[in-house]
């Protein structure tokens, strides 16, 4: 992937310049740069209370059944560990984001049931797969309230756009990488 601009992480911290192209050794050396944390198993907090009321939701009603897929599903996302600072994230868009939460959270639990699919099962680690799910809108709670929400933008919003932007160009790229790296590691 190429940047056509700066790439900066939330606290505007240069990643990337301009003209850049993002690879998966520059990801690789960038994510050797982040400072260790402690982790926190996600069974453990108050958000994997929330987790059960997907199953609850009547429009997937008929995709979340049997009830021992689900409790395999549960069984999976509670043995997920994340760092301190993502749950701390996830918190913040509970609470500024509801609805972007709620489908973080439909996300985890559709994602880990296809890797449950016998199709799957061996190509998908389900645990994985829903450490994946859960960080996949982390960086929404930093954007402006009206874009997040759908409203109308105000004129000042360009380089927040620009930035965020490139914010996915850089998360799409990690993915990809992530996504190769699991088809080699078969």
């Amino acid at each position: 992937m190429h940047l056509s601009h700066d790439l900066h992480a939330i606290d505007r911290t240069l990643l990337f310049h301009a003209g850049q192209t993002i690879t998966p050794r520059r990801l690789n050396a960038l994510a050797k740069t982040s400072v260790p944390g402690r982790f926190i198993r996600l069974g453990g907090t108050s958000l994997f209370a929330d987790i059960p009321r997907v199953f609850h939701d009547k429009r997937y009603a008929t995709i979340l059944s049997p009830a021992r897929i689900n409790r395999e599903i549960i069984r999976h996302i509670r043995k997920v560990s994340l760092p301190e600072t993502i749950i701390k994230e996830l918190r913040k868009i509970k609470r500024l984001l509801p609805y972007t939460y709620r489908h973080i959270l439909r996300v985890a639990v559709l994602s880990n049931m296809l890797c449950l699919d016998k199709h799957f099962q061996k190509t998908y680690d389900p645990t994985f797969m829903a450490r994946l799910s859960l960080v996949h809108d982390l960086g929404k709670s930093r954007i402006y309230g009206g874009l997040a929400s759908g409203e109308a933008l105000d004129s000042g919003l360009g380089a927040g756009l620009v930035m965020f932007s490139n914010y996915l160009d850089f998360v799409n790229a990690a993915r990809d990488s992530i996504v190769a790296r699991l088809r080699t590691t078969k």
